[in-house]
């Protein structure tokens, strides 16, 4: 607004200069008979100048008007995207925290059935019965990303669902099981854990997976 100011006033100076010089001039030498419709003409000529000049002025200030507002929804938008981006990081950390803490547990529940055999000593009936002792079986899942979640959901299901039939072989009255049925028991367990394996080695290459994406979101927003 100052820089507009000052602009139309030495335009206005200018023009009122000219004026009088021009006046003064054909006042003093030439054309006095013509004086009043020649000055008259200066000054129209003048306001047409000095109007001229404010339109430019206001033109010229809309524009960088718009040039700034431009440049102020170009950097919101850019600050938009970063934080969209840092979002899309916690998200995306989160969801890797979690999978790596399925893992672990996944990990340390399939540790105690390592050195299981299907028949004779150290069975997976036995192993089984060891958990079982120690607390049952408890898997400590986390809110992790579908489908994960339900898959883990059914396949400890399907083991817990194998904790009736080992408790009732468990108890001091039980008659002796057959070794068939024993064997057709520890083969049913030992298939559910390679269910858990299969599903590890799955949530395994997801971890690999969401950290090649962080690593890239990382660089991208770097």
């Amino acid at each position: 607004m100052k820089k507009k100011i000052r602009f139309l006033s030495t335009v206005f100076f200018v023009l009122l200069s000219s004026i009088l010089i021009i006046g003064w001039i054909s006042k003093t030498f030439i054309w006095t008979e013509l004086q009043p419709a020649f000055i008259g003409a200066l000054v129209a000529a003048a306001g047409a100048i000095f109007a001229a000049c404010i339109a430019y002025t206001g033109a010229r200030e809309n524009l960088e008007i718009a040039s700034n507002t431009a440049e102020q929804n170009a950097r919101q938008r850019i600050e938009f995207q970063k934080q969209q981006k840092t979002f899309q990081i916690q998200q995306a950390t989160t969801e890797l925290s979690q999978l790596r803490e399925v893992f672990s547990d996944t990990e340390n529940f399939l540790a105690k059935f390592d050195g299981a055999t299907e028949a004779g000593l150290r069975d997976y009936v036995d192993l089984y019965q060891e958990v079982l002792y120690e607390g049952g079986i408890t898997l400590y899942m986390v809110n992790i990303v579908e489908p994960f979640r339900s898959r883990l959901h059914q396949v400890f299901s399907r083991i817990q669902m194998m904790q009736n039939s080992i408790q009732m072989i468990m108890r001091p009255d039980a008659p002796d099981i057959s070794a068939e049925a024993r064997l057709k028991l520890s083969r049913s367990i030992k298939d559910r854990l390679a269910e858990l394996r299969k599903l590890r080695g799955e949530i395994d290459e997801a971890i690999r997976h969401r950290e090649r994406e962080i690593d890239a979101m990382k660089r991208e927003h770097a």
